[in-house]
C-alpha cells in the first residue's frame, strides 16, 4: 500500500501522536533534546500564537512512519521549535526514511497552503534529514539547496576523554580563577533537581543574564517573556536529574554563576550560561567551565557539544569545529531556481569568510586585540556612575 500524508495544522491532533513521536525519540541513539515532543509541547504552548502549524505526518498502513515538525512563519515553513532549536530533524521509525520524507515534501509541493519557501534551519551533520534528502528521487532533489549555516564548537573525546579534560582544566589561567575564588569563602558547585527551587533560580539567571548582555551592549534573548516562559515550562516538563542539568556555582552561599544543559545519549550539549556581574572579577563564568567539564569527567561518554555560536570562550575549549546546515526547498520554476543559484553563490561566500574569520582567529595579534576591547568595556564599567551614589 502506497504511503500517504497529513498535513496537520492543529496542535491537538500532534498531541494524539505523542505516544510515537517519543517511542521513536528514544529509540535513536543519535537523538537530541530539541526533538523530544516535550520541546516541541513547550515551545508550541508559548510560541504557538505567533505562528501556523504545518507539519506533514506520513502514513504507511494507516500508521505514523514520519513527522516533519515544521510550522509556517510568514509564508515561510520553518521547523518547530526555531530559533531556540540549536539541532532540528524529524522523527521517524521508517528504515529508508527517504522513502517518507520524499512523500512529506510532494505533499508540502502540492498543497493549498500559500507558502513561498521552505527553510529548514540548524541541521547538524549527523541529521537523519540531510542524510534521507541526498537519497531522494532526482526530481525532488533538484528542488533542494543545502547551504552551510552556523559553527558549532565542540569537544569529541573518542578514547581520550581523561586527556583531553586534563589539558582544558589544567590550564594555569583557570586554576588562578580557582584557586582566588577559594581564597574568598565558600565555594560550591551543584545541580539543581528540585522543581520549586529550580523556578526561583531561573528568576536570578534571565536577571543575571540581561545584566551582562547590557553590559557588553548586547540584546538577552530573554529581554522576551515568552523566551524566559519557554525554559520555565521546558524545565517543569522534564526530569532534572536526567535529561536537564541546571547547574549554579555558589560564593558563601550565594548564586554567582549558572548553566542550563542537556545530557542524553552519552553527550551533553551546552545549551545557555550566565553569570552576575557583580562578581565579575572572579571570572566565575570560567569556573564554572571547570565544574561543568569536571562533570563530564564522569558523566559524559561522547562530547561536549557547545552547540551554535561564535563566542570567543568557545573556540578556547572547543577539539573541533562542525558547520550545521540549511536545507531549502523550492517550488519549482524560474523563482526556485534564481533562488537556488543565490543560495549557491552564498554558500561559496560563506565558505571563503569561513577561512578569512579561521585564519584571523590563529594570528598571534587576535587574543591582543581582544584582551585590548576586554580592558576597554572593564574601564567603561568602572567609570560608570554609581547606582547608588
Amino acid at each position: 500500500m502506497a504511503a500517504t500524508c497529513e498535513i496537520i495544522t492543529d496542535f491537538h491532533r500532534l498531541e494524539e501522536l505523542a505516544p510515537y513521536w517519543e517511542r521513536w525519540w528514544q529509540a535513536d541513539p543519535r537523538a537530541e533534546i530539541f526533538q523530544s515532543f516535550a520541546w516541541a509541547r513547550s515551545w508550541w504552548k508559548c510560541f504557538g500564537s505567533t505562528v501556523k502549524l504545518c507539519t506533514p505526518v506520513v502514513y504507511e498502513q494507516g500508521k505514523p512512519i514520519l513527522i516533519l515538525p515544521l510550522v509556517e512563519r510568514g509564508r515561510k515553513l520553518v521547523c518547530l521549535g526555531m530559533p531556540q532549536s540549536d539541532y532540528c530533524d524529524f522523527v521517524s521509525s521508517h528504515p529508508q526514511p527517504e522513502i517518507p520524507l520524499g512523500v512529506a515534501f510532494e505533499a508540502l509541493l502540492h498543497s493549498g497552503i500559500d507558502w513561498s519557501e521552505c527553510m529548514l534551519e540548524n541541521l547538524p551533520p549527523w541529521s537523519r534529514l540531510l542524510a534521507a534528502a541526498q537519497k531522494l528521487r532526482p526530481r525532488l532533489k533538484e528542488l533542494i539547496q543545502i547551504s552551510p549555516t552556523e559553527s558549532c564548537p565542540t569537544i569529541i573525546f573518542g578514547d581520550r576523554r581523561d586527556q583531553i579534560l586534563d589539558e582544558l582544566t589544567g590550564k594555569k589561567h583557570t586554576r588562578r580563577r580557582l584557586n582566588k575564588l577559594n581564597k574568598a569563602g565558600k565555594l560550591n558547585y551543584r545541580h539543581i533537581e528540585d522543581q520549586t527551587e529550580a523556578q526561583e533560580q531561573l528568576k536570578n539567571f534571565f536577571q543575571s543574564h540581561l545584566e551582562r548582555c547590557a553590559l557588553l551592549g548586547k540584546t538577552s534573548s530573554f529581554e522576551d517573556p515568552a523566551t524566559c516562559e519557554f525554559v520555565q515550562e521546558l524545565i517543569g516538563q522534564c526530569d532534572l536529574k536526567k535529561e536537564i542539568r541546571f547547574s549554579v556555582v555558589e560564593l558563601n552561599n550565594q548564586p554567582i554563576a549558572w548553566s542550563i544543559g542537556f545530557l542524553l545519549n552519552g553527550k551533553f550539549d551546552f545549551y545557555q550560561q550566565t553569570f552576575s556581574v557583580a562578581a565579575e572579577e572572579y571570572a566565575p563564568g570560567e569556573v564554572l567551565m571547570y565544574f561543568l567539564l569536571e562533570y563530564a569527567r564522569k558523566n559524559v561518554d561522547r562530547e561536549f557539544d557547545f552547540m551554535r555560536g561564535e563566542e570567543f570562550f568557545k573556540r578556547r575549549f572547543a577539539t573541533e569545529v562542525r558547520q550545521s546546515c540549511t536545507l531549502y526547498l523550492e517550488r519549482p520554476g524560474p523563482i526556485g531556481e534564481l533562488r537556488r543559484e543565490w543560495r549557491a553563490l552564498q554558500a561559496r561566500s560563506y565558505e571563503t569568510l569561513g577561512k578569512w574569520e579561521v585564519g584571523l582567529r590563529a594570528h598571534p595579534i587576535f587574543p591582543r586585540i581582544r584582551a585590548v576591547l576586554v580592558w576597554v568595556r572593564k574601564a567603561r564599567k568602572s567609570d560608570a556612575p554609581s547606582s547608588t551614589g
